[in-house]
C-alpha cells in the first residue's frame, strides 16, 4: 500500500520561485487581463509556499516541468505537463502555470484534491500521478500497478 505524503502549505523549489516571482512582477507588461486572477492566485500560492532547495525536494511534488495526472469523478484522466507560459503547445498537451488548473496544481502534493471554476461552473479534481523530468525516481502515483 502506498503511503501519500501530506504537507501544510505549497511546496515550491528556490529557483522555480525566483522565476515565477519575476514573471509575476513583469506580467503586466506580457499577459492581458485574462490571465490576471491566476497571477493572483499564483502570487498568494508563493506567499504561503514553504521553499526548498532542489535536494530537498520531494518527488512527489508538482513543480514547472512535471507531468501530471489528474482524476475528475466520472470523466477519464487529464495528462499534461507543467511549463511556463510561452512554452505552451497543444501538440505536447501543455499547460501553463498561468492556466486555471496549473496554477491550482503547482507546489501540490500526489493525491491531492483541488478545484477550479470555469465560467461559473465548480470541478474537482484529485492528482493521481507526478511524474517528473530526469530523475531517478521519476513516478509516483496512486495506482501501485503503474510504477
Amino acid at each position: 500500500m502506498k503511503m501519500i505524503m501530506t504537507y501544510q502549505e505549497p511546496i515550491v523549489e528556490k529557483r522555480e520561485y525566483v522565476l515565477l516571482k519575476r514573471l509575476i512582477s513583469l506580467s503586466n507588461f506580457h499577459f492581458d487581463a485574462r490571465h490576471s486572477e491566476e497571477i493572483k492566485k499564483l502570487s498568494e500560492l508563493l506567499k504561503s509556499a514553504k521553499v526548498l532547495d532542489e535536494e530537498q525536494m520531494p518527488q512527489d511534488i508538482v513543480r514547472l516541468q512535471t507531468t501530471v495526472t489528474v482524476s475528475q469523478f466520472e470523466s477519464s484522466d487529464m495528462r499534461f505537463q507543467i511549463v511556463l507560459p510561452d512554452a505552451v503547445t497543444i501538440k505536447e498537451q501543455h499547460k501553463s502555470v498561468l492556466s486555471s488548473i496549473g496554477v491550482a496544481c503547482f507546489g501540490q502534493v500526489l493525491g491531492s484534491e483541488i478545484q477550479i471554476i470555469s465560467e461559473g461552473i465548480v470541478k474537482q479534481y484529485s492528482i493521481v500521478k507526478v511524474n517528473q523530468p530526469n530523475t531517478t525516481k521519476s513516478s509516483v502515483s496512486l495506482d501501485h500497478d503503474n510504477d
